[in-house]
């Protein structure tokens, strides 16, 4: 049996060793006879391969579930990725503190949100913080100087930037890390009562508060503070008279305030009709001849002054000064007089001679815009007129500066008297001049002789007098 072939075409019994099919001429292949088992194996592999080719070209199409959970995987992808770059680019540390500066500054913010104590005893609020508000609030070059250090990793007057918890549970917090500290209030009366932001503390009592005044034997502790500038006013009755007294007070260390009350006589001058304020209270207004005189008036070294003064559809303020500051008046150790110093004021005598040199010989260079100077211009006109005339045999010129007051952006404004006197033949002619409306202007120079003065205008001269000898 193993034997027997079968013509593939027609099917005839062949002989074994024919090469061609006796029935149908069919020429037969040359075969390796293999075995059944192999024939077997062959089959079977090449039934698998025809099955696997068939199943690789009807592939079964993906299920809808699939295919929704792979549009939702890449899309939540793609919106995470925008939030991770949005994210890091709103809560970098740089940008963090940036807003933390911005609450910093803005007493109308909370800040709470932004700070942490360094002792977890303190309870942050934005009560709590206000103080330290207040000092950047009014200290914008430290508070520039705070942000500046922070960038940098640095700490300033204590304060340190520290990780606190993240946003979102990915990016990293910054918050301030404030200093807190403990405060003594002295004075030198047993019924005093103290108020701290205008918030009623307590009343004094004895006690030994390492005051460096020896009289402030009676005092009250402050509860746990933030840095900061603090508001504090002392209230007293002294002799059947209600007194008190206020400072504000930059507290950086835990220590004792001294606020002992004593009254003293004192004088300030400064612009007539300027409103004088002390510790930033309106207290009056300065007479015509620019003075408003205080007696037996409750002082502390701490009591700060300036006036402001109306110019113009302008208000101008003076510079601030302490009264500690300022000294007593030379004949009398129980009196003081205070002039509040005004930016770009020009002094009386410095005035007096700049004008008189120029309306005597015009130089440019001590004018506001040189030789474009309209005020300059009229002078050289002026100077020239004199000098052609051939009646005038000679002339001299003199200046008397009346008055001088503040104006805006460090200027000036000048009443002066200018006298010319002529010699025509035998007779001498004197004529004086009233000018009003002259300006001058401080340069950015801080040379404070009379160069730092520039002439804006000479003002407007009317004849008051003129008189011949």
């Amino acid at each position: 049996m193993s034997g027997r072939r079968f013509c593939p075409n027609c099917g005839t019994k062949l002989e074994s060793n024919v090469e061609f099919c006796p029935n149908c001429g069919f020429k037969l292949a040359k075969k390796e006879h293999a075995s059944p088992s192999r024939q077997a194996y062959q089959q079977t592999v090449k039934k698998q391969g025809s099955s696997k080719g068939r199943q690789a070209y009807h592939a079964q199409p993906m299920k809808k579930k699939t295919k929704v959970l792979l549009t939702l995987g890449v899309a939540f992808l793609a919106v995470f990725t925008i939030f991770y770059a949005w994210g890091s680019n709103h809560y970098s540390k740089e940008n963090q503190i940036n807003r933390i500066k911005s609450d910093l500054i803005d007493t109308k913010t909370g800040l709470a949100k932004d700070v942490v104590a360094d002792d977890s005893a303190m309870q942050v609020t934005d009560a709590a913080l206000k103080p330290t508000q207040t000092y950047f609030a009014e200290h914008h070059k430290a508070a520039n100087e705070l942000i500046n250090y922070l960038k940098e990793d640095a700490s300033f007057n204590r304060i340190h930037l520290v990780q606190s918890g993240h946003h979102m549970l990915i990016f990293p917090r910054y918050v301030l890390r404030v200093p807190t500290i403990y405060a003594t209030v002295a004075t030198n009366h047993s019924n005093s009562s103290i108020t701290v932001n205008g918030k009623y503390i307590g009343q004094v009592k004895p006690g030994n508060f390492a005051s460096e005044k020896q009289d402030n034997k009676y005092g009250v502790k402050l509860r746990h503070l933030f840095v900061g500038t603090y508001h504090i006013k002392v209230k007293s009755n002294i002799s059947n008279r209600n007194l008190s007294t206020t400072s504000n007070y930059d507290l950086w260390s835990s220590g004792t305030v001294d606020m002992g009350i004593r009254t003293e006589n004192f004088t300030v001058k400064s612009t007539p009709g300027a409103i004088l304020y002390l510790n930033d209270k309106n207290v009056g207004t300065l007479n015509k001849k620019g003075q408003l005189m205080f007696k037996d008036y409750p002082v502390t070294d701490k009591l700060k002054i300036y006036v402001k003064a109306k110019v113009g559809s302008n208000t101008i303020k003076s510079q601030e000064l302490n009264y500690g500051d300022v000294q007593y008046d030379d004949a009398n150790d129980s009196h003081k007089t205070i002039e509040p110093k005004w930016d770009g004021l020009i002094a009386k005598e410095d005035a007096q001679e700049i004008l008189e040199d120029n309306f005597k010989d015009p130089d440019e260079d001590a004018f506001l815009n040189g030789a474009e100077n309209k005020s300059y211009q009229e002078l050289r006109k002026m100077d020239k007129g004199y000098d052609e005339d051939d009646d005038i045999d000679s002339y001299d010129m003199s200046c008397s500066v009346i008055s001088v007051s503040p104006a805006p952006n460090k200027s000036s404004n000048v009443v002066y008297k200018i006298t010319f006197t002529f010699e025509v033949g035998d007779t001498e002619r004197k004529q004086v001049l009233l000018y009003k409306g002259a300006s001058f202007r401080s340069s950015d120079s801080d040379d404070e002789d009379n160069e730092s003065q520039k002439i804006k205008s000479i003002g407007t001269g009317k004849i008051v007098s003129d008189k011949r000898y």
